[in-house]
């Protein structure tokens, strides 16, 4: 039954059969190593859920490594398993979202947002709790999150004077232009700093939802388009904006 529901090798069907057992004996276990080590076995066997698209049955088994990590609280599990509660919460996110269950999905991505240390174990998190925002058709909300991240990953803007600040960036960019010809824009390379890939994919958004909301801010969209065309100039092209 489990090859038919995950249709996944019998070796894989075996790790999943494992694991809802010794999750039904968890209750026993007494030593905290052994319910760790369940909670790392329950996240490997959502990947293989996953992987057999039972994203539902994957939710149960991230949950239950969530349990097993917060057995005494769950700022104790942030505080002395940071990595292994880290990874499980984003995938538990995530996989919230794959089941349409977006208020769950945000709970946990808020705990990531709170308790992760660096912006960059936040992405994932920003990027789910954006997608539930956009689904459950909160596209200012959406937009006020992505700015948010665009601030923390140093490239904030301006919250006043947008229009002004539009003009003078769309004359420097006029200025930048007249060095290029189509074909030079054409072949522009693609960028090899991650870190403009990753503020390239918020600023993406930004432009998105402020367009798919109900009064759309054209300062805001004429900001984000210049700043799109800045970026490929001196940084190379993104994954995102081509």
């Amino acid at each position: 039954r489990l090859q038919a529901a995950y249709g996944k090798r019998p070796e894989a069907d075996e790790t999943l059969l494992m694991v809802s057992q010794l999750n039904i004996g968890a209750p026993l276990m007494q030593d905290i190593s052994e319910r760790l080590q369940l909670a790392e076995l329950n996240y490997r066997s959502a990947a293989i859920a996953v992987s057999g698209s039972a994203f539902f049955p994957a939710a149960a088994y991230l949950g239950m490594g969530i349990k097993f990590v917060c057995h005494d609280s769950k700022e104790a599990a942030w505080a002395d398993q940071y990595e292994l509660i880290l990874k499980l919460s984003i995938a538990k996110a995530r996989i919230e979202y794959c089941c349409d269950r977006c208020d769950e999905s945000i709970a946990f991505a808020d705990d990531v947002i709170e308790h992760a240390k660096i912006v960059d174990e936040k992405q994932l998190a920003y990027n789910t709790k954006i997608l539930c925002l956009e689904s459950g058709l909160k596209a200012v909300e959406g937009c006020d999150l992505a700015l948010k991240v665009m601030k923390e990953y140093g490239a904030p803007f301006p919250s006043k004077f947008q229009l002004l600040h539009g003009i003078r960036q769309l004359l420097k960019t006029k200025r930048m232009l007249r060095s290029y010809e189509d074909r030079d824009l054409l072949s522009i390379s693609a960028t090899k700093d991650l870190m403009a890939d990753k503020v390239a994919e918020f600023l993406t958004k930004i432009l998105f939802l402020n367009f798919s909301s109900p009064k759309p801010n054209g300062n805001l969209s004429l900001l984000g388009v210049l700043r799109t065309l800045k970026m490929s100039l001196n940084d190379g092209r993104c994954q995102i904006t081509g």
